[in-house]
């Protein structure tokens, strides 16, 4: 049976394009989740930062189904380094789902998508067409940056529940992260309140008023 939260994750890849990187991945869907989005992994904090072994486990699950294809494209000799595409399966299947997702939603099909994912589980795109919209062009935002980046920006984010003193802040994830320098920490805490929150903000906006024009 699919379930709502794998549902959305190969939603995530086909916007996407594909996304290189088991890194990659697991730091933009920790983001989203902290920028409020409606991501049910946990993330907590591992050797490499901010990780969801619920994560890795779903995208796992995806691999052996066919859904979704993980191959090495890192060169030889190099430490393994996966890119994760949408197989033609997964696409039938999600498109699949946004059928009977457009039927149910004009009456035509009733409860349909009890057949596909159980009375508890309801399609990904029930959180809303317009926050799905607005979740799905912030991933490609992100996915646009590079890996040291997000991994820059994850930890910010998830840190920040804790250390609310911003020089706390600086001090703890610099000993946590000897690679980032106090002022590269300092220029991340600027890009996340600056760039991420205000690009999020204000593309969220706007798919959010386009939809209500659309009424």
């Amino acid at each position: 049976m699919m379930l709502e939260h794998e549902t959305l994750l190969l939603s995530i890849i086909r916007e996407c394009g594909g996304i290189e990187g088991r890194k990659k991945f697991q730091k933009m869907m920790c983001i989203v989740k902290e920028m409020g989005y409606p991501v049910r992994e946990r993330f907590a904090w591992a050797n490499y930062g901010v990780y969801s072994p619920e994560l890795q486990s779903e995208i796992d699950s995806l691999v052996r189904d066919e859904n979704i294809s993980e191959d090495n494209v890192s060169g030889s000799g190099q430490p393994p380094e996966y890119r994760y595409a949408l197989c033609q399966k997964g696409a039938d299947l999600l498109r699949r789902i946004e059928m009977t997702a457009e039927a149910r939603e004009s009456g035509v099909v009733r409860e349909s998508n009890e057949l596909m994912f159980g009375e508890n589980e309801n399609l990904a795109y029930s959180v809303g067409n317009n926050d799905m919209k607005a979740m799905l062009s912030f991933i490609r935002f992100l996915n646009s940056n590079p890996v040291e980046k997000l991994e820059l920006w994850s930890s910010i984010l998830f840190l920040r529940k804790t250390e609310k003193n911003t020089e706390s802040l600086v001090s703890f994830l610099h000993y946590l992260k000897r690679h980032f320098s106090e002022s590269e920490i300092r220029e991340g805490i600027r890009e996340v309140d600056e760039v991420v929150l205000d690009w999020e903000f204000k593309k969220k906006a706007e798919i959010i008023l386009l939809g209500a024009t659309d009424e």
